[in-house]
């Protein structure tokens, strides 16, 4: 149970609620101390850590000066709280931390006296990857990076779209108020062009655009930017492997605007995209020499299960992965997640240092290699949660949308920052003048 943490008779927190799905949580830390109280309100950055799934120590890294008393002559006696140049540690148990909470809060503290007597916590949380525990000031590895997003690559099946296959509309709420404060959103999918041009027109949103996988990227006035198709020399190339080595396969093929299907293929795919659904067969689309991904689906095996012994047979030429465990996604070399979002920050000229990409499937593993922040949601692949640097509530909890404010929130922060140690500059200048 993740609930209590004892320090000692007079320290202790509970964990009075908290929602794993959504990612919000509230805490009550309170210690001794009998004298007149007085409140002090504000914002912050958390970061819970814990020994298990016990709570064993509440970081704030946003208190104000304010609390400059809390203060112990040994910073490293447990129990003891510590402030320190804004930051507030309270420490509840011994033990090595194992996982690590970390998001935005409103934080009430009460001092009574001198002494630090309760402080209640009100969070939502971005999840960080359980990990050696760094200095407790770098703590808050994962959400400090969000600071400097500039970029933000986004899938749409599974990440952005809920279960319903529709946007929340808090998820576009989001995605909008994070373009209008200089981030940009930029919509990497494995959906055929047609289908992501449309859904995202629906949605009212705008963005650079990454379709069949980052085989064709477009960018926010629709131009192409980048497009990586499989010819009929090749496709007729890994048909005839397909054929040979794994008879029992079914075949589709997606060029920019249709979809095609083999007898057998699995029938939720023609529905979900049954207005581009053409009445030719996969050998003409393949002899076509447009095709921008391959699809096969086997009778009895899962995606992942038949993805390594594909990839092995066509070599590197080509990509393997998948988005659905009902059938494989077969793509030209360089048609990637990961090569569509260094196409499109090279095109809107954002360093990939300031990128960040949120996913839920193997296929977005490129891209999220790529980013310099890599996030996943909470109803992702287990490898694609292996490979995040932080994880968000799921598809079907708002995480994008929890992912674009925390960013729009930790901009906005280091601006105020930035404003503050400006304006602390010129005032000196400005005594020095004078003197």
């Amino acid at each position: 149970m993740i609930g209590q943490a004892q320090t000692g008779p007079a320290h202790n927190a509970v964990l009075t609620r908290w929602d794993p799905v959504s990612g919000s949580a509230h805490l009550h830390w309170h210690g001794p101390g009998t004298a007149k109280r007085r409140r002090t309100q504000f914002a912050s950055r958390v970061l819970l850590s814990f020994t298990g799934n016990r709570l064993c120590a509440i970081d704030l890294f946003d208190c104000p000066d304010s609390l400059a008393r809390v203060r112990a002559d040994n910073i490293a006696a447990h129990g003891v709280p510590i402030f320190d140049a804004g930051w507030l540690w309270l420490p509840l148990a011994p033990g090595q931390v194992t996982k690590r909470l970390a998001g935005h809060g409103d934080i009430e503290v009460v001092m009574a006296g001198e002494t630090l007597a309760e402080v209640r916590v009100t969070t939502r949380l971005l999840w960080n990857r359980p990990g050696p525990q760094p200095p407790p000031v770098g703590a808050l590895d994962g959400t400090a990076a969000l600071s400097g997003v500039e970029l933000v690559a986004l899938d749409l099946d599974g990440t952005v779209l809920d279960s319903t296959a529709a946007i929340p509309s808090r998820v576009r709420t989001a995605v909008h108020a994070a373009a209008r404060s200089g981030v940009r959103p930029v919509f990497v999918t494995g959906r055929p062009l047609a289908d992501t041009v449309a859904l995202l027109h629906a949605a009212g949103l705008r963005g650079h655009t990454a379709c069949s996988n980052g085989a064709i990227v477009l960018d926010e006035s629709g131009q192409v930017l980048h497009r990586r198709a499989i010819d009929g020399e090749r496709a007729a190339a890994v048909r005839q492997i397909l054929q040979s080595r794994f008879p029992e396969l079914v075949l589709g093929a997606v060029d920019e605007s249709r979809l095609f299907l083999d007898p057998g293929f699995p029938a939720d795919l023609a529905h979900d995209w049954h207005s581009q659904l053409c009445a030719g067969t996969v050998s003409e689309a393949l002899d076509d020499g447009r095709v921008l991904k391959i699809l096969a689906a086997h009778p009895a095996s899962a995606a992942q299960e038949l993805a390594p012994a594909v990839s092995d047979a066509l070599g590197c030429e080509y990509v393997v992965t998948y988005s659905t465990q009902r059938f494989l996604e077969i793509s030209h070399a360089q048609a990637t997640k990961g090569t569509a979002l260094a196409a499109v920050a090279s095109a809107a000229g954002v360093p990939l240092t300031a990128v960040a990409a949120v996913g839920d499937m193997p296929n977005d593993l490129p891209m999220l290699q790529l980013s310099a922040l890599a996030v996943a949601v909470g109803n992702a692949h287990p490898l694609v949660l292996d490979a995040a640097a932080l994880i968000v509530p799921g598809n079907d909890h708002d995480g994008v949308a929890e992912l674009l404010d925390a960013v729009r929130a930790a901009r906005r922060n280091r601006a105020q920052e930035k404003d503050q140690k400006d304006q602390k500059d010129q005032r000196g200048t400005s005594c020095k003048t004078r003197s």
